[in-house]
């Protein structure tokens, strides 16, 4: 095309021997965001650790119910303290465990991308810097709100399952419809990070079930209204 242009064949290969470019940015209200690839990919890890979290550690607190129930110690505890009592020790115990581990993985996660550079040049290893997403204190602190309030609403489901059933085998059956609820937020994974702002996002950024993964997986890739977020948290 070059050469039909009347480009003389010198200067059109030239130019075909070049490479271009081109960096994706995120543009906000206020103006640039950072590197898109950067928040795209730091919301999709934020989605997948979240559900990862909540569904690991709210079935652990369902074979915790079970266990008890099996080996009769809820009834021997539940002479002295009330049953609500005792879930509900159950669940924060479990959850100030998963919180600590999301902690550690996150500053190990923060480490890595800091010093990567210089340990690899240490092993004779070239690398380029990973730039850090654009992500403010008071994201950090309602990403910790959304994944305690999810955390504590599928965690009392599958303890309510566990207090159900009497054995592994039937929890099996009976935690299918919990797990269901929280499957179906990953599955929408795609479609909200092609459109965050759009009515799908937006509706289940909203829902109790849905709303502790696709609102802090929004988060990171647009600016949310404040009205949003607070109606999801209260939701």
């Amino acid at each position: 095309e070059l050469s039909r242009a009347g480009i003389p064949t010198v200067e059109a290969d030239r130019v075909k021997r070049l490479r271009a470019g081109l960096r994706s940015e995120r543009v906000t209200l206020t103006g640039r965001g950072g590197s898109g690839r950067v928040n795209i990919l730091f919301a999709s890890i934020v989605g997948i650790l979240l559900y990862m979290t909540i569904l690991m550690y709210g079935q652990n607190v369902l074979r915790g119910v079970i266990e008890e129930k099996q080996t009769r110690v809820a009834e021997v505890v539940v002479s002295s303290v009330r049953p609500t009592t005792l879930l509900a020790g159950k669940v924060l115990g479990v959850g100030a465990v998963g919180l600590t581990q999301m902690a550690i993985w996150l500053l190990a996660t923060i480490l890595m991308m800091r010093y990567r550079v210089p340990l690899m040049q240490t092993f004779g290893f070239q690398a380029t810097p990973m730039p850090m997403p654009n992500v403010t204190v008071t994201q950090v602190i309602v990403l910790l709100i959304f994944f305690l309030l999810g955390y504590t609403l599928y965690s009392a489901l599958f303890a309510t399952v566990g207090a159900m059933v009497s054995s592994e085998q039937e929890a099996q059956q009976a935690q299918m419809p919990v797990v269901l609820m929280l499957v179906v937020s990953i599955m929408f994974l795609q479609p909200v990070l092609l459109e965050p702002d759009g009515q799908l996002a937006v509706t289940l950024g909203l829902l109790p079930v849905s709303s502790p993964i696709m609102m802090p997986l929004r988060m990171s890739t647009v600016d949310v209204p404040v009205w949003e977020i607070g109606l999801s948290i209260l939701a």
